[in-house]
């Protein structure tokens, strides 16, 4: 569904982006990223984003969205920093580089912290980027655990929003041939 050329567009905008939050250690993160081949993997294997390159063109999906909710319905009464959003929506799905991660947003923030320092919000965000889906995933216990985290800061939620939009609305499915 991308073109070469795409794939390696999204990819030199994924890394510009990530080295423009200047936090150390994100040019190896980087590195073990294109190790395990991130810019080629699919996003999914059977809903959004289900072909070559769209892991990557995924993450750019939901950072682009992601900050057109900021644009056009919260302005600037939001405390995230630019790096907080870039570092949680180009993050968030990393442990997909696993073929069968055991929980899904604790692995995304276990292996980011191998490399980079992580602030507590942009842990709780990756952490409950799929809502109630975290529950099912084993990333969280309990509805409770869920909703005491959404309660420290209303910020949180919006990886989640962008990230449902994003796949829900805006991104292509690769129909399977059954013939």
């Amino acid at each position: 569904m991308l073109t070469e050329e795409q794939i390696q567009k999204n990819k030199r905008r994924f890394k510009i982006l990530l080295l423009k939050t200047k936090r150390k250690g994100m040019q190896k993160l980087i590195d073990l990223l294109e190790t395990k081949e991130f810019f080629t993997l699919p996003a999914s294997s059977k809903y959004h984003c289900n072909y070559e390159g769209g892991l990557c063109e995924h993450s750019l999906s939901v950072y682009d969205t992601f900050l057109k909710i900021k644009r056009n319905f919260l302005n600037d009464d939001i405390y995230l920093t630019n790096t907080n959003i870039r570092i949680v929506c180009l993050l968030h799905d990393i442990c997909k580089i696993i073929k069968h991660p055991e929980t899904h947003g604790q692995k995304s923030i276990d292996i980011a912290k191998r490399f980079v320092q992580l602030h507590a919000i942009e842990e709780n965000m990756i952490l409950v980027h799929m809502d109630y889906f975290a529950i099912k995933m084993g990333d969280i216990l309990t509805t409770d655990d869920l909703m005491k985290i959404h309660n420290r800061n209303n910020e949180i939620r919006l990886l989640h929003i962008a990230d449902y939009i994003s796949s829900q609305y805006l991104e292509k499915v690769m129909e399977n041939d059954t013939t």
